[in-house]
C-alpha cells in the first residue's frame, strides 16, 4: 500500500487518498473505471501498485492508479523504484479545468517535502498551464502523468 504523502511530489498529489494495493497482472476497478494490472511506458513494463480516490468531504474528484516497475510497500520503496512511473487519473466530476489545476497544485505543495517543492515548481507550472488550456473537465476524462528519468510527460488523452 502506498502512503499518500511524500511519494514524488507530482505522483503523491495525484494518488491523493487511501491507495489500495492491486494484484499483479489483474485489472482493478474503482468508481466504475478499470485500471489494467500492467502497462508499458517507454518500453518498460509497469505494474499497478495501487489505486486511490481523491475526495474532499463527500465530493469525489478523481480515481487514480499508480504504476511502478516493481511493487512498493512504502513511500521510500516507491521513490527507489527504477525507471518510469505513471499516475492515471479518471475524473469523477464535471467542472472547470482551472479548479482542478488549482486543487492539484495545492495538493502537490501540501504533499511535497520542502526540499523537493522548489525543484519541481517548473514542472508543476507546466502541468497547471496544460490543464487550464483544455477546457471544462467532464466525468470520465483521463489525465496521465508519467515520470521518465529526466522528464515529465503529461497526457490529457480521452478528453471529451
Amino acid at each position: 500500500m502506498i502512503q499518500r504523502r511524500r511519494f514524488h511530489a507530482l505522483l503523491a498529489a495525484a494518488v491523493g487518498a487511501a491507495a489500495r494495493p492491486a494484484a499483479a497482472q489483474r485489472t482493478t476497478k474503482l468508481e466504475g473505471f478499470t485500471f489494467p494490472g500492467e502497462i508499458t511506458v517507454a518500453g518498460t513494463t509497469l505494474l499497478l501498485n495501487g489505486v486511490g480516490l481523491r475526495q474532499v468531504a463527500w465530493l469525489k474528484g478523481y480515481a487514480a492508479g499508480l504504476y511502478l516497475t516493481r511493487k512498493a510497500a512504502t513511500q521510500d520503496d516507491a521513490l527507489a523504484a527504477p525507471g518510469p512511473k505513471r499516475v492515471s487519473m479518471r475524473m469523477l466530476i464535471d467542472g472547470p479545468s482551472e479548479e482542478f489545476a488549482k486543487a492539484f497544485v495545492r495538493g502537490v505543495n501540501r504533499n511535497a517535502a520542502p526540499d523537493k517543492r522548489d525543484a519541481i515548481q517548473e514542472r508543476v507550472q507546466t502541468f497547471d498551464a496544460i490543464v487550464r488550456r483544455i477546457g471544462p473537465i467532464r466525468k470520465g476524462d483521463l489525465i496521465e502523468v508519467e515520470w521518465r528519468p529526466g522528464d515529465i510527460v503529461i497526457d490529457v488523452g480521452a478528453w471529451h
